[in-house]
């Protein structure tokens, strides 16, 4: 194989990444990667939850009726209080400046004093204290 076979192949292996990446990207409605789906709560199937995130949620208006997810990894203190909040699964935050304020906003009001304490179930947090809360604009906003 020649240097310029093997860059036209290096080439097509990049295109392709990219290709695949991009569809990956735009996929609306992913499930939770075995890697971060640990204590996966999610938001939209409590009322009561879906309320209380609802209130203190100000996601970007022209975002609340799409349908996607956002996963955050939330570690809590023994009185269900968030110590540290952080958005994970985040391939659509290079390429979604509207996806990523959707998530950045997610984060903040989960740092918030006005969503704290989190109404979560009883031992979902497991020994760590950690959950991953997994927020959809449109089950939390939508009507």
């Amino acid at each position: 194989m020649t240097g310029t076979d093997f860059r036209r192949l290096a080439a097509i292996a990049l295109l392709a990444a990219l290709w695949v990446g991009a569809a990956d990207a735009a996929e609306p409605r992913r499930k939770v990667p075995p890697s971060i789906g640990h204590n996966e709560v999610v938001v939209a199937k409590n009322e009561d939850r879906r309320d209380q995130i609802r209130e203190c949620w100000n996601g970007p208006a022209m975002t609340q009726r799409e349908d996607f997810e956002v996963h955050v990894i939330v570690e809590l203190r023994p009185d269900r209080t968030v110590r540290t909040a952080r958005v994970v699964g985040t391939q659509f935050l290079t390429t979604d400046p509207h996806r990523r304020s959707v998530a950045q906003s997610a984060r903040h009001a989960l740092l918030s004093s006005r969503c704290n304490p989190l109404r979560v179930p009883d031992g979902a947090a497991g020994k760590e204290g950690r959950i991953t809360l997994t927020f959809n604009p449109a089950e939390i906003f939508g009507e």
